[in-house]
């Protein structure tokens, strides 16, 4: 493709806009969204191609965007899929780059066509093809376009909550030193600072909706106790049970997946934090060693939770 001899080669396309930003990490959303799919049994996978597809189409959408390209569009009709590449790349082709991976980005576009419209399932090891092409993409041309590399762009920015956000900042410093411990503990704190952020900004009276009453998880008022006919014992274990339910049920009220927070609190240690203290960890699940598999699912599911918590937020003033 000839470059325009009316206008001079480029290599910067603007910097990304706060608003294109926030799009991207919705792309990184779907596209690590697609990733979790992947890993479900057939033919329950077979939905990450759907994910897949979605991510790439806003990432074409917003590059058209940014570079307006869509002025080369001549009519008001919507863009089809294939048709990104040509006037992306008309616009593009004046800066001295291109948009590539049109062919493997086509068959994408065909396996969420042949499952959507014709109930064709996309088999295993295709889907896992389709995952690293996506992955490719998006990383040659997030820098290309926006000058971003896709692994910096997190979803822990799509946090609300500063002091959850900040744990989790370290728990992704922690990944990438393979501390794998430390992320866990970061991530076991942004947990505690999320609910109790969104908690504690409801409260009415001193006490929120989402009270079970008084936490009875790290109670220790009667371990030492005069065992008497092993009531030591039995309050000991009542408390523990008490807890348990009293943290359940505020997963459950909150509309928080009890499954994933069940794997969650498997994974992490648990925090207790006192005020004007460094926090402390107990473990209490731990059965063989954590990886960083393990860390980067907590740190997903705590977004997710973040997420969901935004959807529906607000403050009671005291």
């Amino acid at each position: 493709m000839e470059i325009s001899p009316d206008i001079e080669k480029q290599d910067t396309l603007g910097e990304a806009t706060t608003s294109e930003i926030q799009m991207l990490v919705l792309v990184r959303y779907l596209f690590e969204r697609g990733v979790r799919q992947a890993q479900n049994p057939a033919p329950l996978n077979s939905l990450a191609i759907l994910d897949f597809h979605d991510s790439v189409e806003l990432f074409l959408n917003l590059i058209a965007d940014h570079i307006n390209a869509k002025r080369m569009k001549k009519t008001t009709d919507k863009i089809l899929f294939q048709e990104y590449w040509i006037i992306i790349n008309e616009e593009l082709n004046n800066y001295g780059k291109e948009l590539g991976y049109e062919t493997t980005m086509d068959k994408l576009n065909k396996a969420r066509v042949n499952l959507k419209h014709y109930t064709n399932l996309t088999q295993t090891a295709s889907i896992n093809n389709h995952m690293e092409n996506t992955l490719d993409f998006m990383k040659e041309n997030f820098p290309k376009i926006f000058g971003l590399q896709f692994d910096a762009i997190s979803l822990v920015f799509s946090v609300e909550c500063q002091a959850a956000r900040q744990d989790l900042i370290e728990a992704e410093k922690a990944i990438a030193t393979n501390d794998v411990h430390k992320s866990l503990e970061s991530s076991s704190l942004a947990f505690y600072h999320l609910i109790n952020d969104y908690e504690t900004r409801k409260k009415r009276l001193y006490r929120s909706p989402y009270f079970f009453g008084e936490d009875f998880s790290h109670d220790s008022r009667y371990e030492n106790a005069a065992d008497v006919i092993g009531l030591s014992r039995f309050v000991k274990e009542t408390s523990e049970a008490i807890g348990a339910i009293q943290q359940a049920v505020k997963v459950l009220s909150l509309n928080l997946d009890f499954r994933k927070y069940s794997r969650f609190r498997m994974i992490v240690p648990e925090p207790i934090v006192r005020r004007g203290k460094e926090p402390e960890f107990i473990e209490r699940c731990k059965i063989e060693p954590s990886t960083k598999e393990d860390a980067q699912f907590c740190i997903g599911f705590i977004v997710e939770c973040a997420l969901r918590l935004q959807e529906f937020d607000y403050e009671i003033k005291s």
